[in-house]
């Protein structure tokens, strides 16, 4: 191969991994609070910064976290990185708009096989096909720690989750109240909630006795925990769910935290709830977060323990002011 060569196939590789690269810098910048030294927000940030849309941005890190899992994936079966993998932001795209991880790498596995050129309009057009004609896949669960990361960036670990920023509105935090009848002389622990989180103020509002922590303040959930407290009532991050169950678990108390609804997709919650139980509050409509701009993909609802009186609770999140 000439030098000419070599140097327009770097250029080339390049252009085709920035979205990527850039993908991952975001994903960093937000994990890591970054951006919290010159803006109050990440989606401020996202635009002073970059002159990005909020979900331009978070479209890039989802990108690049569903591009780790195909070539994961591919290491996997392969033992090497293999040649059927996205080359671009947009052919990962419509992947995004499907329920969870499980059905985008089956939809990514059918497409690959195809006897046609990948691009983005064949990518969605066989998503969409999907979604006329869901059948069910074969679970794939990825664990933060178990994953060794990709080609490109082996200093960064891939995280199962997309957001860790999704703060509960009004409305979110109610729907629980009524189910806490029972805990009105207890203390209950937000663990993931600084003192401005609406956890905190409602739940004091309505009169309960509240102990807050946040990773932010010293209050790392994995190694902090009040001197008392009854239960547990939060929203916590969406990556590392089972860790985050096994702890709350771990504690022999009751809780109710809010998740995403496609974890159940996976196997964990499965074998972490067997001894125990899990109990669901399950809503109608899908909880807006406060700083997502209302472009939720997925549902939500509380996933708990020794709280609920049913196993399955089902309500309507207009009863809370939705």
């Amino acid at each position: 191969m000439s030098k000419l060569s070599k140097l327009e196939t770097q250029i080339e590789t390049n252009i085709k991994k920035a979205w990527y690269e850039n993908g991952l810098c975001l994903r960093e910048i937000r994990d890591n609070n970054l951006y919290k030294k010159k803006h109050s927000s990440f989606k401020s940030y996202l635009g002073a910064r970059w002159g990005y849309e909020t979900s331009y941005g978070y479209r890039l890190i989802d990108s690049a976290e569903l591009f780790q899992v195909l070539e994961h994936q591919s290491v996997a079966k392969n033992g090497e990185f293999g040649d059927t993998l996205p080359t671009s932001e947009g052919q990962i795209r419509p992947l995004l708009s499907l329920d969870n991880i499980s059905q985008q790498v089956h939809v990514w596995n059918t497409i690959k096989h195809l006897d046609e050129k990948v691009t983005a309009v064949v990518v969605k057009r066989e998503v969409d096909a999907f979604k006329e004609s869901p059948v069910e896949v074969d679970l794939v669960e990825v664990e933060a720690k178990n994953t060794n990361i990709t080609s490109s960036k082996k200093d960064v670990l891939y995280s199962a989750g997309v957001n860790d920023e999704c703060y509960t509105p009004d409305y979110g935090v109610r729907a629980i109240i009524p189910h806490l009848a029972k805990f009105k002389d207890k203390v209950i622990w937000c663990p993931f909630d600084t003192d401005d989180s609406l956890f905190v103020s409602i739940l004091t509002e309505e009169g309960f006795t509240v102990v807050n922590s946040h990773i932010s303040t010293g209050g790392d959930f994995y190694q902090y925990e009040p001197d008392h407290w009854d239960l547990i009532v939060s929203n916590p991050p969406f990556t590392n769910k089972k860790e985050i169950f096994e702890r709350a678990l771990s504690f022999g108390k009751p809780f109710a935290l809010v998740m995403s609804n496609t974890w159940l997709n996976d196997a964990a919650p499965k074998r972490i709830f067997k001894e125990r139980g899990l109990q669901l509050l399950m809503f109608e409509e899908r909880m807006k977060f406060t700083n997502q701009d209302n472009k939720i993909t997925f549902s939500s609802s509380y996933f708990c323990c020794d709280v609920l009186e049913h196993t399955i609770s089902f309500d309507s999140l207009k009863n809370y002011g939705y």
